[in-house]
Formats: C-alpha cells, sequence, structure tokens
C-alpha cells in the first residue's frame, strides 16, 4: 500500500514499518547529512529549543558537512556567546555531530511560511555566511 517514487501523490515523508505499523519519521527535504549520518532538522531543533533562552520554534538547522544553526535569543540585550556554548555543547552531546555556524537572532527573524512550518532555505540564506 505505498505510493511509489515518482508517482502524482508522492509526500515525500519519511518513515519505518514496525510491527506492521507505519512511523512516519520526517520530511526527505528536511533529511541532513552530516559527516556521513543523517539527521532530521526538526530533531535537532527540538533539543536546541529546550534550552533556556531560545524561543519555541525558533530554531532552525541546516547543513552538509556540519550543522548550522540559527536560534532566536529571548533576551533583547545578551550578546549570545552563553547562549551559542551550550547550544554547542547540547547538539555534541546528543548528536555528536560536528557544529558549524550558530547565528543568534532576535525573535521573529526565522522565517515561516503563513500556515507556521520555518523556511529553513531562506532563513539560512539570510542570516549564514556563506
Amino acid at each position: 500500500g505505498f505510493t511509489p517514487a515518482g508517482s502524482p501523490f508522492e509526500t515525500r515523508d519519511v518513515g519505518v514499518m514496525r510491527d506492521g505499523q507505519l512511523f512516519v519519521r520526517g520530511r526527505h527535504d528536511d533529511l541532513l547529512i552530516v559527516a556521513g549520518r543523517k539527521f532530521f532538522a526538526h530533531d535537532v531543533e527540538a533539543v536546541v529549543e529546550c534550552l533556556p533562552g531560545v524561543h519555541d520554534g525558533g530554531c532552525v538547522t541546516v547543513g552538509r558537512e556540519r550543522l548550522d544553526i540559527i536560534v532566536e535569543s529571548t533576551s533583547a540585550e545578551d550578546s549570545g556567546a552563553a547562549l551559542e556554548r551550550e547550544i554547542r555543547s547540547e547538539v555534541a552531546r546528543h548528536f555528536g555531530a560536528p557544529v558549524g555556524q550558530v547565528v543568534i537572532v532576535p525573535h521573529y527573524a526565522v522565517m515561516k511560511t503563513t500556515s507556521g512550518k520555518k523556511q529553513r532555505l531562506q532563513t539560512a540564506l539570510q542570516y549564514l555566511q556563506q
């Protein structure tokens, strides 16, 4: 009962079958391959968004050779150095993946669609140094 790739009903969802049940893991578009390992952007973002000082829903992760992370800070005055260290530490502890750029931005800087979905590529193009 699966729709083959290339059909008009392809969803680009990635899932796993276990004991006859389908578990959706994420979207193919949100799959990051870093240092030969696969990560879903939303898994990394969920860890970062649990940290104090980070707005809920205010994290975007992109990358190929490393994970680049853009984070909305809850503090307008903080330079972000302490938050950046904590983000690097937590991502290393949870995922063991190399972290590249960590950019701290103000609230509402992470671009979203009208329905509230994160626009990872557009946000990355806006804030990451190439």
